[in-house]
């Protein structure tokens, strides 16, 4: 059995659901089986980074990769130098890329790079040699100058209006989806990593994020009113956790209310409450504003209590942890002592 690690390029037309099936249909019958999976979101090929594809090497280590979708990665001599590092691999897609045509793909893409600017020159001189009217030459050419300097200052709003029905186009497929979840008191992080999982994409072809999807339900009830109506969401909207890490000193009653006033304990800023899950304030952003008995339960409890109850990561927590405890090392005793300090307890006024 060979081990190997999936490559996926995902294009707006080539989405990697659409590439999986093809992988599957070609590992059909053969002795070859995936054990990881990268997927390079768009814009890779603008910044010549690919983050992704590096990332899989590292996984394969010397293994076999499969390339789904090698597409115009193909022609970038970038690429193609990070490919030479991978040892053995199969581009599906391009069976003309292979090991032993490596270094004639790259040595080609390389020329192509440096002669494209002469090659360039030389048609335009050679048309210009034939009489062709280039630029601003060809009647008309201006024309389009002259119709932004006719509508100047109207430019801006038009341009707006087209990228509010270009977005609101892309996103009606979506926008149930995102409805239905928000109304089962799903996080807009929940709601972003369920839609990830379900290969949608952005408008940009990235992956979606919370903001992004709480920039969507705002949009949606500017048009069509509160998202929750009709629904059996109540607002703010309890969400039933299972108690697999239960509280070691909970439990802890959120105090706040919509349209109050609070202050972060980390950044200190005063924030006004438009939002809420589970009774507790939420930033802009859509993360949860650390502050009452947020702040003891970060002091006293565990980790993974918190991770469940408040449907943070593992990291946010961390951080929370070294915001209260002003140090990176040894936080658990600060963080303890914190905690059974009545002066501190009133400071972060909980109500538990």
């Amino acid at each position: 059995m060979t081990e190997a690690v999936l490559y996926i390029r995902s294009t707006l037309s080539n989405p990697p659901a659409k590439q999986r099936q093809m992988v599957q249909r070609y590992l059909d019958g053969k002795d070859i089986h995936i054990i990881a999976e990268e997927v390079e979101r768009a814009g890779a090929m603008k910044r010549k980074s690919f983050p992704a594809f590096k990332r899989a090497l590292e996984v394969a280590d010397g293994r076999l990769i499969v390339i789904s979708n090698l597409g115009q990665a193909g022609t970038s001599h970038v690429f193609l130098k990070i490919l030479r590092g991978c040892g053995d691999f199969i581009a599906l897609n391009q069976s003309s890329c292979c090991p032993r045509t490596l270094e004639t793909l790259i040595a080609a893409a390389e020329d192509g790079a440096a002669n494209k600017s002469v090659e360039l020159k030389a048609t335009f001189a050679c048309l210009k040699k034939k009489g062709v009217q280039l630029g601003s030459s060809i009647p008309g050419a201006t024309a389009g100058a002259e119709a932004l300097r006719r509508y100047a200052g109207k430019g801006p709003k038009i341009a707006s209006r087209l990228r509010i029905q270009q977005a609101r186009n892309f996103y009606q497929d979506v926008m149930p989806r995102i409805v239905e979840l928000h109304s089962q008191s799903y996080t807009h992080e929940e709601i972003a990593n369920e839609l990830n999982d379900a290969d949608y994409i952005m408008q940009s072809g990235g992956l979606f994020h919370q903001v992004a999807v709480l920039r969507l339900v705002k949009r949606w009830e500017k048009e069509n009113g509160d998202i929750n109506k009709g629904s059996d969401r109540p607002r703010p909207g309890p969400r039933v956790v299972s108690v697999e890490f239960p509280f070691a000193f909970g439990p802890y009653k959120p105090p706040i209310k919509i349209g109050n006033k609070v202050k972060d304990y980390v950044t200190r800023k005063r924030i006004s409450v438009v939002d809420t899950w589970n009774g507790w304030p939420l930033q802009s952003n859509g993360d949860l504003v650390l502050m009452g008995g947020l702040v003891l339960a970060v002091c006293g409890e565990s980790t993974n209590a918190i991770r469940q109850h408040w449907k943070v990561s593992s990291d946010k927590v961390r951080s929370w942890k070294e915001a209260i405890a002003g140090q990176t090392r040894d936080i658990k005793p600060i963080l303890e002592s914190k905690r059974k300090d009545p002066a501190f307890r009133k400071q972060v006024k909980t109500c538990c």
